[in-house]
């Protein structure tokens, strides 16, 4: 195998965007850039110089049919995973894998085969008309984000240990014994099942797939309407309202963070399968 550098990296990511964009497209749903490759495609007319990650978005009734859909009907290089589909898998929400690579060293190591992804983050309407209902919203958020912590530190018990004593001390009120053996993607179906059900259409919609998200309301017209921009020489969607999300989520967004902060976070090690 070949490690990829970051430019070789983003040509993937590049790659599944656009099979992303081309099963929407047949699915007759939409996607957005969201986070930090929406503020990419806005600042840089790409990917932020210091980022390696990419994120998309979906209203949950896109979502929905994206998960379940998109295996059928994708080239076999890029496969959906998400709780359903895969044992053991950790998170809430879906990753689109690019199966010709492999990532080493930078994450810890799940039972399937883990490689180059994107994120795929639903959002789901929220009723925060009361300080009460915000505040049970949160810690029913917490709690199952907590949960799934405990779980997720199988990954690392051989790697990092310290992260794992960590771990029972953080969540103390929780049966850590209990989360620890449970099959994770049991744990992303309680806390993805309560996202989708929480409300019913509202004026605000939210991403809760972990805390700090759950608590950034986006108005649900602004995630309706669209246009594309270009992104690295390809036309890909975003919010039309994107000044507003972005505002919201950075403050002043154009403005690029220290130098000394601008470095790479996630995918470091990326390697392309022997063919």
């Amino acid at each position: 195998m070949r490690q990829l550098t970051i430019e070789e990296v983003r040509v993937h990511f590049l790659e599944v965007l656009d099979e992303i964009k081309r099963v929407c497209s047949i699915l007759d749903i939409n996607f957005f850039l969201m986070y930090g490759t929406l503020l990419g495609a806005v600042r840089h007319k790409g990917f932020i110089p210091w980022d390696d990650d990419v994120d998309i978005g979906l209203l949950r009734h896109d979502y929905d049919i994206l998960i379940t859909k998109f295996n059928d009907i994708a080239s076999p290089r890029f496969r959906l995973r998400y709780y359903k589909n895969t044992k053991d898998y950790a998170w809430a929400f879906a990753k689109i894998f690019d199966t010709t690579t492999v990532i080493k060293g930078a994450c810890p190591k799940p039972k399937f085969e883990y490689g180059l992804f994107v994120d795929v983050f639903p959002f789901d309407y929220v009723d925060h008309s009361t300080e009460e209902k915000r505040k049970k919203d949160f810690k029913i958020i917490q709690g199952n984000y907590h949960k799934e912590m405990i779980s997720y530190t199988r990954f690392y018990v051989w790697r990092t240990k310290y992260k794992c004593i960590c771990n029972f001390f953080v969540y103390p009120k929780l049966d850590a014994i209990k989360y620890f053996f449970i099959d994770h993607s049991r744990i992303a179906e309680e806390q993805d099942s309560y996202l989708k059900n929480a409300s019913g259409p509202s004026e605000f919609v939210r991403c809760g797939c972990y805390p700090p998200m759950s608590k950034r309301l986006v108005k649900t017209a602004y995630l309706k309407d669209l246009m594309e921009v270009d992104f690295c020489g390809h036309n890909l969607p975003i919010p039309v309202a994107y000044d507003s999300i972005l505002t919201d989520i950075y403050g002043d967004y154009m403005t690029p963070p220290p130098e000394n902060e601008r470095v790479l976070m996630h995918m470091t090690s990326v390697f392309l399968k022997d063919q």
